[in-house]
């Protein structure tokens, strides 16, 4: 019999059902040693079939299959990795049902499926864990809408905010930026302000110019070197002639490898790099010969 875990991540709720039903301890004297008979048996093994298992069918995205596993687990608690994977994944439907589930009164645990460990039952509620990188997870996969909900849901989970701006940054979510300004930053304070290399390196012109309007204090180090990356002839000559110019070299070297060879040919005519043929071997390398040619 395969483990619960891996059934979670492909098969129907029957095979679920099997499974469990060959798990009582009951039912495995006499039987073939399985792992699966561990999984009412053991407490250890138990829980982390739970978590293994409702990890499968998040990143599956079966609310059936979620909702059968907290129906017949109990005493137990969910890794982190269950809200990370659902919120990159966008179901919001899955993690709605987890709130719901949460909010129930004790008592609706099914008595049916308390597991008895050396005599003591544990009849306590599956725990959801929210947070970690949730937000973060939301924000890189694109699904705005949903790192609000998860805020305001839960408010008093324990997450990693410090990477959530840059994130939304390179996004280019404007909406979203704005909406971490004026509710996250309003309450954690030490979060890094939005900057000028991530705007950059998203290739996000309106926002770098909003950044540097605003002087954020950000960080801007790497912007030059971002949009020259990205082959923005037009961000690389906004940026230089608003003062910034800092990586410039680094700025020519990577154009280089791009063969970006508008952004290398206008950076030269700056004269912002003196002797350019450092980032040549990054040209040669990636057999842009224009590019080769020009900073011979």
């Amino acid at each position: 019999m395969i483990p619960l875990a891996s059934a979670c991540s492909f098969g129907p709720i029957r095979l679920l059902d099997r499974i469990w039903e060959n798990s009582r301890p009951e039912s495995t004297k006499g039987a073939s040693w399985s792992l699966s008979h561990f999984l009412r048996s053991d407490v250890h093994y138990h829980r982390f079939q739970f978590s293994k298992s409702l990890l499968a069918a998040v990143a599956r995205g079966d609310l059936s299959v979620v909702r059968w596993l907290l129906e017949r687990f109990s005493g137990c608690t969910t890794d982190v990795a269950v809200v990370e994977e659902d919120a990159r994944c966008g179901r919001r439907e899955i993690l709605e049902f987890l709130l719901e589930y949460e909010s129930q009164e004790d008592d609706s645990v099914d008595e049916r499926n308390v597991i008895v460990w050396g005599g003591d039952g544990v009849d306590e509620r599956n725990v959801i864990v929210w947070g970690g990188d949730d937000m973060a997870n939301a924000i890189e996969a694109g699904h705005g809408e949903m790192v609000r909900w998860l805020y305001e849901s839960t408010p008093d989970a324990e997450r990693n905010l410090s990477a959530v701006m840059g994130l939304a940054v390179r996004q280019g979510d404007m909406s979203l930026i704005q909406w971490l300004m004026n509710t996250v930053y309003t309450v954690e304070r030490d979060l890094p302000p939005p900057s000028m290399n991530d705007a950059a390196a998203g290739g996000h012109m309106e926002i770098l110019q909003w950044i540097f309007e605003h002087n954020f204090g950000g960080d801007c180090s790497y912007a030059l070197e971002g949009a020259a990356k990205n082959g923005r002839a037009d961000m690389v000559t906004w940026l230089v002639e608003n003062g910034i110019t800092k990586g410039a070299r680094e700025a020519v070297q990577v154009a280089c490898g791009e063969g970006h060879l508008s952004v290398v040919r206008w950076l030269l005519g700056r004269k912002l790099v003196q002797y350019p043929h450092f980032a040549m071997g990054c040209a040669i390398r990636e057999g842009h010969l224009d590019v080769v040619n020009l900073t011979w």
